[in-house]
């Protein structure tokens, strides 16, 4: 059984999951394969709409039979086949970190690797709390152009430089922002909310630690910037003996839970913050992994 942090949020992941699932009538998504299908239904389905509501974002949706906005049965099935195929891939480069534990490797690659983990695992839990990342190129806005009334397309939106679109469900649709952040950022910026969500009624230290380490100035992002580029001696020996303790935390749910449990981590130096990707990295997967366990013995979603 995951220890307390990462239990509640498999519990309460679940939760979202059988209920998305149950909106889409309990659809067979057994055979569920591909790339992201929210992207290419709402640049390339003609039953879902796309309305420029602000030079910096846009609205999806569909029109019920009184041609009123909402998110209907093609956009919910869209979302729920992209969770199916995140979830695999999440769990899956999880478990490739864990094979990595008997492999003779530097510390730093592990990190790179749990943060990747934890990045992959977030984008999830942010898609169950109806939170969307997409990226758009050119070509995906000339799409998208040849999409929208013409009156449209004059407010500026084609003109500005859009980066890291995020979707938010709404009564009438799904809210399309640019944030103009990039990609890692833009994903951290969004969990810290969907954390405080899931943790709001449970005033625990290793709930408190989880939401700092995602919204700390030495963020995941920067952590990961820092040993996979910014200083070259982290994947030497001067990175080995910094996250000497890292690899001690991967696959172990006592060890995690206890590091979870300190309240200064950050004033314990360059060591604590490495540890920290760890702490986010299993906490994120063994949650997102107890809500697969559960959403595959609940319905006729299956993740394998």
């Amino acid at each position: 059984m995951a220890y307390r942090a990462a239990g509640h949020l498999g519990l309460q992941c679940a939760s979202k999951f059988i209920l998305l699932a149950e909106e889409c009538g309990h659809r067979n998504f057994r055979k569920v394969r591909g790339n992201l299908k929210l992207k290419s239904c709402l640049l390339d389905d003609p039953l879902v709409r796309i309305e420029i509501d602000s030079s910096s974002s846009f609205l999806v949706y569909e029109l019920d039979e009184f041609q009123e906005k909402f998110v209907g049965p093609i956009l919910k099935t869209s979302i729920i086949e992209d969770l199916v195929v995140g979830c695999r891939r999440a769990i899956r480069h999880h478990n490739g970190l864990l094979n990595m534990q008997s492999i003779d490797i530097s510390v730093a690659w592990r990190i790179v690797t749990a943060y990747y983990c934890s990045f992959f695992a977030a984008t999830e839990i942010c898609r169950l709390y109806g939170r969307f990342p997409i990226q758009l190129d050119v070509d995906d806005f000339q799409r998208i152009r040849s999409k929208v009334n013409a009156s449209e397309v004059d407010n500026g939106f084609f003109t500005q430089t859009q980066q890291g679109f995020f979707g938010m469900v709404t009564e009438s649709g799904i809210r399309f922002v640019s944030s103009g952040q990039r990609p890692h950022a833009f994903l951290w910026t969004n969990f810290a909310p969907v954390l405080r969500e899931i943790y709001k009624d449970r005033d625990w230290v290793d709930a408190l630690n989880l939401l700092e380490i995602v919204t700390s100035s030495k963020n995941p992002s920067t952590i990961r910037n820092e040993w996979n580029y910014k200083f070259a001696d982290r994947f030497g020996t001067t990175g080995d003996q910094i996250g000497h303790a890292f690899p001690k935390l991967i696959g172990n749910d006592s060890s995690v839970a206890a590091w979870l449990s300190h309240e200064d981590w950050q004033r314990r130096g360059d060591s604590a913050i490495a540890e920290s990707i760890a702490a986010l990295c299993e906490t994120t997967n063994l949650g997102l992994k107890e809500a697969v366990s559960r959403v595959d013995n609940a319905t006729a979603v299956d993740f394998s």
